[in-house]
Parts: structure tokens; C-alpha cells; sequence
């Protein structure tokens, strides 16, 4: 295993990295998957690399389950709101968007 050669745990930043590349990639799903077998609980920084993949493929599904996962994590942060707004309103998901909960 390359942490027994290389001597490096990898770490929260690491694994975001890795949901970062997966996004980057547009596979979205896998992203997903990988932040659900992470071995430590995954943090905003995570959830809002899937969230900024979601709106470059258009993904509103997943979109909606990390804004969920971030509106839990970090509520006062009102980029991720508007981030998830600019989604739903690209997809025309007006009713959606026009929520005051999404």
C-alpha cells in the first residue's frame, strides 16, 4: 500500500481531492460514491466540490443531495444556497428554485 512506502495517512484534504478529480471528470456518481465510503466524515469542502461538479454537468439530483448535505454542515453559509438556486434555475425548476427551503 503506498502509505507504507511513501509514509503519508492520507487525510480529509487528500480525499477531497480525489472527489475533486471525479468532478473535474464529470463523474458525478462516483464522486458521490466515494464520499459515502470515506473513512472519515466528509466536510464542506468536500460537499461543495460535488455541488460546484453538479452545476457544470447538470446534475440536479445529486445537486440537491449536497446542498442538503451542506445546508446540515455549514446553514449560515449563503454561497451554497445561491449555488443550488443557480441550478435549479438553469434547469427551470422555478417552483423549486422560488422555495424558501430547498
Amino acid at each position: 500500500m503506498s502509505r507504507d512506502i511513501h509514509l503519508v495517512e492520507p487525510d480529509v484534504i487528500h480525499y477531497s481531492c480525489v472527489v475533486d478529480i471525479y468532478s473535474r471528470a464529470g463523474l458525478l456518481d462516483e464522486a458521490y460514491e466515494f464520499i459515502q465510503r470515506m473513512p472519515m466524515e466528509p466536510t464542506a469542502g468536500a460537499w461543495e466540490t460535488l455541488l460546484c461538479g453538479c452545476r457544470v454537468y447538470k446534475n440536479v439530483e445529486l445537486a440537491k443531495i449536497s446542498a442538503k448535505k451542506l445546508f446540515e454542515i455549514d446553514p449560515n453559509n449563503s454561497e451554497n444556497y445561491v449555488a443550488l438556486f443557480n441550478i435549479l434555475v438553469t434547469a427551470k425548476l422555478w417552483s423549486e428554485a422560488s422555495k424558501s427551503e430547498c
